[in-house]
């Protein structure tokens, strides 16, 4: 049961309770205040009957008038207190002692106002003297067997009117008594409810705090009760649980923050080893490039030189040879260098005004040759109507880029078309974009390799690297070249 259901309960009994104890309490207090009123009554009946009796003897004795105009006071105040009782009392037996002394009276006020009558009488005839004095002896004999029956009924109903005030009393003290004992036990059994109830819950869960205060998080409530305490100790157990997981998880969160920490720090000192390996290897390939070419750059020269003179044959073929190959390896040292250059942040790009259409065709133009002795490829150019004249940038880069990917297209297809586009686009922002396309009917490649196309010294097919040469850096200096100038490719 619900500790409030059991509250409401226990309010609602006590409040029965109590107002049972009150209406007896106010029946018992109304019966002692009535019997207390009997007894007074009572006591003022006595008192009277005495003084009648008394009063009585004394007028038969002496025949004082005055003497009798008390005694007709005394009875008139008699009678209102007789007939006050009457109303009063409300058991058989004290109503028929009242009715008992209310005929005894009216019995002594006949008898007494026959002897006036008499004595008035005897006033006036000597005769009638003699005779009252003989009726005066029978009717004082009467009045004073009357009020002596009169004194026993009074006191007989004052002895009852006593005991009904002492039994009031006792009935009073013994519901007072069970009243007490009756508080007393409720006040005993509220104290037992409370401890088992209330203050019992309270210092489990006093020593449950205490006990997660002090780290026990394997600490657990026994629960077997639904009331409001069970749900609470529900609460606090699944509190705890979630406290523990909640530990949990923020010990192997700290572990791997720890982890990542040191992780981090590993690849920092991977990158700062691997930047400065990055930073030789440029430097190296930098200054191995300059130190070939300046060779290579004698190769050439004296292979021109051949070339110009009188040489026929073999020789002359030979000569040809070495111009190509020094021509194509230094092709490669300047790819490397620029690579090197790029990598290292010191590459700078210069901005000029220049003629654009001019620039694609003379990079056109040297690929003319090649096609021109495969009947099976053509090479054509087009250019956007609304295309600029003059572009500003860098031509030298621009043309770098033309050519290796002109250059690329060419040497993969051997029939078909390779296609020059250059238009203009404009983005919603506003600004112009430079949109050059290379077209190809050549080889293609794989999706795969998409990925992997702009990566150094990377081909998409390793057999095309024995048959088609190449360096696989092309690609990647166009690109690199291309996000410095603020465009994709």
């Amino acid at each position: 049961m619900k500790i409030k259901t059991q509250i409401i309960t226990g309010i609602s009994v006590v409040s029965i309770l109590l107002v049972c104890f009150i209406y007896f309490s106010m029946k018992s207090l109304r019966d002692y205040e009535a019997s207390a009123e009997h007894a007074k009554l009572a006591k003022e009946i006595v008192n009277s009957v005495f003084d009648i009796t008394i009063m009585t003897n004394e007028y038969l004795t002496q025949g004082n008038e005055r003497t009798l105009e008390q005694w007709k006071k005394r009875h008139a105040s008699l009678s209102n207190v007789l007939l006050i009782a009457d109303r009063a009392v409300d058991t058989a037996k004290e109503k028929n002692m009242v009715k008992r002394l209310r005929r005894s009276q009216a019995h002594v006020l006949s008898i007494f106002l026959k002897l006036t009558i008499q004595q008035n009488a005897s006033r006036v005839n000597f005769q009638v003297q003699q005779d009252t004095e003989k009726f005066q002896k029978i009717m004082s004999s009467q009045i004073f067997q009357t009020s002596r029956s009169m004194v026993v009924e009074a006191n007989a109903f004052d002895s009852v009117s006593q005991d009904n005030l002492k039994a009031s009393m006792n009935a009073l003290t013994l519901l007072l008594l069970l009243i007490t004992m009756a508080i007393f036990i409720l006040l005993s059994l509220a104290m037992a409810w409370f401890k088992i109830s209330i203050f019992l819950p309270l210092e489990q869960l006093q020593k449950g705090v205490e006990s997660i205060r002090e780290g026990d998080l394997g600490f657990r409530f026994q629960n077997n009760k639904s009331d409001e305490f069970g749900s609470l100790r529900n609460t606090f157990n699944a509190m705890t649980i979630e406290l523990a997981e909640t530990l949990v998880s923020k010990d192997i969160v700290e572990m791997k923050n720890k982890d990542l920490e040191n992780y981090s720090k590993e690849l920092e000192g991977a990158r700062i080893v691997a930047e400065r390996a990055s930073h030789a290897k440029s430097s190296f390939l930098a200054s191995m490039s300059h130190e070939i070419r300046t060779p290579m750059a004698a190769i050439i020269g004296f292979s021109d030189l051949l070339l110009k003179g009188d040489i026929k044959g073999e020789t002359r073929d030979n000569a040809m040879r070495i111009k190509t190959a020094s021509e194509a390896l230094l092709v490669i040292l300047n790819d490397i260098l620029d690579v090197s250059r790029l990598e290292a942040g010191k590459f700078q790009l210069q901005s000029e005004k220049f003629n654009l259409s001019t620039l694609v065709k003379e990079v056109s133009v040297l690929f003319e040759s090649q096609t021109s002795k495969n009947s099976n490829l053509e090479l054509t150019t087009r250019f956007a109507d609304d295309l600029p004249q003059f572009i500003k940038t860098d031509p030298t880069r621009l043309r770098q880029i033309l050519v290796n990917l002109i250059g690329n297209a060419v040497k993969f297809t051997e029939k078909g078309s390779v296609a020059i586009d250059v238009s203009l686009r404009q983005f919603p922002g506003g600004e112009n974009f430079l949109d050059i396309s290379v077209t190809d009917t050549g080889i293609g490649m794989k999706p795969e390799f998409l990925k992997m196309i702009f990566a150094e010294f990377t081909q998409a097919d390793t057999t095309n690297t024995r048959k088609f040469g190449g360096s696989g850096l092309g690609l990647t200096i166009c690109k690199q070249l291309i996000d410095l100038m603020g465009g994709d490719i």
